[in-house]
């Protein structure tokens, strides 16, 4: 079951990844280019399109200003999850920042160990 979540990440890193690469290229921006924009290593670019790397959300939030999209079109676009996400982020409005800190250590550790 441990093999079938890592390669799920895996899967999904590397989905993420491809994604950036295709609107990068799409914008003929370099590796080097977004790098400097986003204030990071261009190496680092790299690993996250192969599926090495996952940026953080605050890295994501700037590579997708940095390529003038919107995080929607690098985040899986199904309306039934769409909706089951809404439904969640609703019960979790009323909920303190540490209650909802722990519930997403929970969900790390249900679907990625």
């Amino acid at each position: 079951m441990h093999h079938i979540k890592k390669n799920l990440k895996i899967e999904k890193e590397n989905e993420l990844g491809q994604k950036i690469k295709k609107f990068r290229m799409e914008k003929n921006i370099t590796q080097e280019k977004l790098a400097e924009i986003i204030d990071v290593h261009f190496t680092y670019i790299g690993r996250i399109e192969r599926g090495e790397k996952t940026p953080s959300l605050k890295t994501l939030k700037k590579i997708t200003q940095a390529l003038n999209i919107s995080s929607d079109l690098l985040i899986e676009t199904n309306s039934e999850k769409n909706e089951e996400m809404k439904l969640l982020s609703i019960l979790l409005q009323s909920r303190s920042s540490e209650e909802i800190r722990k519930l997403r250590k929970i969900a790390e550790i249900l679907f990625f160990n």
